[in-house]
């Protein structure tokens, strides 16, 4: 992101929606709060939130990997630049009945114009 501060950020999978920013009713996704640099991971359902701590601070113009991986049973990972840095042993905001779609969100926090690269998104479902 150009703007580390004056940005919301979210990054994951998410029912659709049309404002991201003023909440979503089911997700995973990782968010960045306007006006704050801390990334967090969320897992929620039905508008209940399960929420990890701060993952990493993010910095103006500098790249950063995320991901999570869900096991299948019992748990959801959390990484940030190669490192695993929490998971989710308690699922009960973990969606299950919903269709999530990969979702990218930045919303300026200011008037001033700022933009936000991705360089590659994968997602990977097994049947």
């Amino acid at each position: 992101v150009s703007n580390a501060t004056e940005t919301d950020v979210y990054v994951g999978l998410v029912i659709t929606d049309t404002d991201i920013v003023g909440g979503v009713s089911d997700g995973i996704y990782f968010k960045k709060a306007d006006d704050g640099t801390a990334l967090i991971h969320v897992l929620e359902k039905d508008s209940t939130e399960t929420v990890t701590g701060t993952l990493a601070t993010l910095v103006a113009d500098t790249y950063i990997e995320t991901a999570f991986y869900y096991n299948g049973k019992d748990e959801v990972e959390v990484w940030v630049d190669g490192v695993k840095k929490a998971s989710h042993a308690v699922l009960t905001n973990l969606v299950q009945d919903e269709e999530l779609a990969v979702t990218i969100s930045l919303t300026n926090g200011s008037a001033v114009a700022h933009t936000m690269s991705v360089d590659y998104i994968y997602v990977c479902q097994e049947r």
